[in-house]
């Protein structure tokens, strides 16, 4: 059962840990007074926490729902590992319009003692994170892709997928020492099994291409105006030498600014397509 891209539960499990810990707090909130459930994402972040204490999981992995420096998933005092990829103008609602302020919320996941890693960042994104990280006594390593990943076919095969494959190995690596794990690699190459894990990873929604009958759908979720002209830019690319009428469906549903969202559509890509429709 796929709850999100990134949540993802089997059918029996699901409901069975669901409604373990819906009661649970319906019967300790009874005792203070009236019933009270938290939020769908802080919901769904506790009940991950007790499906995988119940599963006996070796490693698991959080993505932060906004920011980090108050988000439900941040509560974990020694995590393995923590990483920080590229960051833009997202969430503002919650974590400010600048990317200084969000990153200052994002830098709220580093903790002292723990493996800190990050990919290239603006100017004024690495300043914030780093004096967060001297703040908290924290090494941030600043991570950039090696020439291991040169020889490993990823999906997509671009250059953003490239940086966050870099924190990636970095992360299950940290894990794997955590675990007391030990992978044989020699000189600067990487493991058989990352190499593995790394080219046969699906990302679905994200520069994702699918047919049907004779018809090529090329699909990415981003949601904001750096990662939106970065999948314009692949969907340009990806199509350039096609001889056939490219037609682009944008759809906008949320609290975001539709119009500076489809502008960065339109400055990316108004000389590549012939029409365009929004939704």
């Amino acid at each position: 059962m796929v709850i999100s891209p990134t949540v993802r539960e089997s059918e029996e499990l699901f409901p069975k840990y669901f409604f373990e810990v819906w009661h649970a707090l319906e019967s300790s909130a009874s005792k203070e007074g009236p019933s009270y459930k938290p939020p769908y994402f802080r919901f769904l972040t506790l009940m991950s926490f007790h499906a995988f204490m119940q599963e006996n999981v070796d490693a698991a992995i959080y993505e932060v729902g906004v920011g980090g420096e108050l988000d439900s998933t941040n509560i974990i005092d020694k995590p393995a590992a923590v990483a920080i990829t590229t960051l833009g103008i997202d969430h503002v609602q919650t974590l400010g319009e600048t990317i200084d302020l969000i990153a200052w919320h994002k830098a709220g996941i580093l903790n002292k003692g723990c493996p800190a890693f990050t990919t290239e960042q603006g100017t004024e994104a690495m300043q914030v994170l780093d004096q967060r990280a001297e703040e908290k006594g924290v090494n941030l390593t600043k991570v950039t892709p090696g020439v291991a990943l040169h020889k490993v076919a990823l999906r997509p095969n671009e250059d953003f997928q490239s940086k966050n494959a870099s924190l990636a190995i970095k992360l299950a690596r940290a894990a794997l020492d955590k675990l007391s794990v030990i992978i044989d690699h020699g000189d600067d190459r990487l493991p058989v099994q990352f190499v593995e894990g790394l080219e046969n990873v699906v990302w679905r929604g994200r520069c994702e291409t699918k047919m049907t009958g004779n018809q090529h759908w090329h699909m990415d979720g981003a949601h904001n105006e750096q990662s939106l002209k970065v999948a314009c830019q692949w969907f340009g690319q990806i199509t350039q030498n096609s001889k056939r009428a490219r037609v682009l469906f944008f759809n906008q549903q949320s609290t975001r600014d539709a119009p500076s969202l489809l502008g960065s559509v339109y400055r990316t890509l108004y000389k590549d397509f012939e029409r365009g429709f929004y939704r």
